[in-house]
């Protein structure tokens, strides 16, 4: 699914508000949104102009920390041997 950046989205719904919410007049025009998608952009805009917050749709955020990325791919102690594979053991047992 493609993203689309802040600017592009207000332009989106400039247009559908102009075009009297004709999702299919904007979507003809830009080539985007989804059908689906105008509306909601939409219905944020609404929300952002009633409470002054702006949206943090498609902002980035960090799932895990610095720390806990390292963590995750520092080698783990080996407490045991890794087990045989079914080749290995078979050819053990063919020597003679």
């Amino acid at each position: 699914m493609a993203k689309c950046s802040r600017e592009q989205r207000d332009r989106a719904v400039d247009l559908y508000v102009r075009y009297e919410r004709c999702a299919a007049d904007v979507i003809r025009e830009l080539g985007y949104p989804s059908r689906g998608m105008l509306p909601v952009w939409y219905r944020e805009r609404l929300e952002e102009e009633r409470t002054g917050v702006p949206s943090r749709r498609g902002e980035r955020y960090r799932r895990h920390t610095d720390e806990q990325k390292r963590a995750a791919v520092d080698p783990l102690p080996r407490t045991r041997q890794a087990p045989e594979t079914h080749h290995a053991r078979a050819r053990l047992s063919e020597k003679p």
